[in-house]
């Protein structure tokens, strides 16, 4: 199932307790790092084996991104998810 969260407000929670400001920070990030390594969708689409409307989809946030594909995401422009705890400062 579809779900848009680009027009929910910035602090509504989706599912997994994440908050949209945080999910629409983390797409622009990932957005970023595809675009400074120079890569169109189509490329992150075949790295993470799913096609070039879904990569645009999560980046327009017109849909719900599982964890499992914004890893691949990730890893795909370079980046890699780490967890950390809530208020803690990675640097």
């Amino acid at each position: 199932m579809r779900r848009d969260w680009s027009a929910l407000d910035e602090s509504a929670p989706i599912p997994g307790s994440v908050r949209v400001g945080e999910l629409r920070r983390l797409v622009a990030w990932l957005r970023y790092y595809r675009l400074a390594a120079g890569m169109s969708q189509a490329d992150v689409a075949a790295l993470i084996g799913t096609n070039q409307s879904t990569v645009s989809d999560v980046e327009r946030g017109r849909v719900n991104p599982t964890g499992l594909l914004l890893v691949g995401f990730a890893r795909a422009v370079g980046l890699e998810l780490v967890p950390t705890p809530v208020g803690e400062v990675v640097g």
